[in-house]
């Protein structure tokens, strides 16, 4: 129960953080209810940084992020739901975002991020 109050609790920030993603009172919703999520990952030395989930159809490359100063970054228009995701880098390594606040077992020996989106 106490796994399951926390889970919950980190849902519903993560869809506060999401809807409260760009300018301070205001999110951008597409008509067809896409929400703009940011996605970052800090990782030095990568040549490239994608993210690859369940609401771009595990495309590795699809969506690649764009090198900053500190860290790899993208806004990706998300449908509302909830979404597992990784990051691939350098098209080989797939890597769960350190960032995130829920994950679940991928079936696969290792974890997806997950963000919800409403």
């Amino acid at each position: 129960m106490v796994q399951w109050s926390k889970a919950l609790a980190a849902g519903i920030l993560v869809g506060l953080l999401v809807r409260c993603a760009g300018l301070p009172g205001q999110v951008e919703t597409r008509e067809d209810g896409a929400v703009p999520v940011k996605f970052s990952l800090k990782a030095p030395g990568a040549r490239k940084v994608c993210v690859a989930g369940s609401f771009n159809h595990w495309s590795s490359s699809r969506h690649c992020l764009r090198q900053g100063e500190k860290a790899w970054s993208l806004t990706v228009a998300v449908p509302p739901g909830r979404h597992a995701y990784v990051f691939v880098v350098d098209d080989g390594a797939w890597r769960p975002d350190p960032e995130a606040l829920l994950s679940e077992d991928s079936g696969f020996g290792f974890s997806h991020s997950v963000v919800v989106v409403e």
